[in-house]
C-alpha cells in the first residue's frame, strides 16, 4: 500500500517538461489565497480548507480513474504541494493515503490483485522553491504566473 515519500523540485520540473503532468502524474496543490501569483502548469488546487471534504473524490479521480497506469505502463503518481511543503502539502498527502487504505479494503478479490496504488509524494520545499528555482528561467512551467516577486 501507498506510503509518502518526498521529491524534488527538480524531480516535478522534469514530469512538468517532458508532458507528464497532468498524466500520469497529478500535482495537487493545497495552497489557498497563497495560490494567487501562480501556480505549478498542469497541477490542480485545491484548497487546503476543502482538502477533508472532497478527499474521496480526489482519491476515486486519481486512484480510481480510467486508468490506473498510464498509456505507457508507468505507475500514477500524485504530489502535493503547498507554499514550503511543511504543514498543508504533508497533511494533505497522509489524509489520501489513509483514504486510498478504506478505498483499498472495499475491492472485491479480483479487484484487489489488480490494483496498484499511485505512488504518493510531497514535493521538497513546496512552491517556494519550485519558483525560486524556476520562475525566471523557466516560466513555461507556470501557469498565471505573476513575475513580481515570483519567489
Amino acid at each position: 500500500m501507498s506510503s509518502i515519500s518526498r521529491t524534488s523540485v527538480k524531480q516535478v520540473a522534469e514530469w512538468v517538461r517532458s508532458g507528464q503532468v497532468p498524466e500520469p502524474v497529478r500535482l495537487i496543490d493545497v495552497r489557498d489565497e497563497d495560490h494567487r501569483g501562480g501556480h505549478v502548469r498542469g497541477s490542480w488546487h485545491l484548497p487546503s480548507d476543502e482538502v477533508f471534504e472532497r478527499m474521496e473524490e480526489l482519491v476515486r479521480k486519481t486512484a480510481f480513474g480510467s486508468k490506473e497506469r498510464s498509456v505507457d505502463g508507468t505507475q500514477r503518481t500524485v504530489v502535493f504541494y503547498c507554499m514550503h511543503s511543511c504543514m498543508r502539502g504533508p497533511s494533505a498527502a497522509q489524509l489520501y493515503v489513509q483514504c486510498l487504505r478504506r478505498y483499498a479494503v472495499a475491492l472485491n478479490d479480483d479487484e484487489r490483485a489488480a490494483y496498484r496504488p499511485p505512488a504518493v509524494y510531497v514535493m521538497d520545499g513546496g512552491y517556494r522553491a519550485f519558483a525560486k528555482a524556476y520562475a525566471r528561467t523557466e516560466p513555461e512551467l507556470f501557469e498565471d504566473l505573476k513575475t513580481s516577486g515570483g519567489e
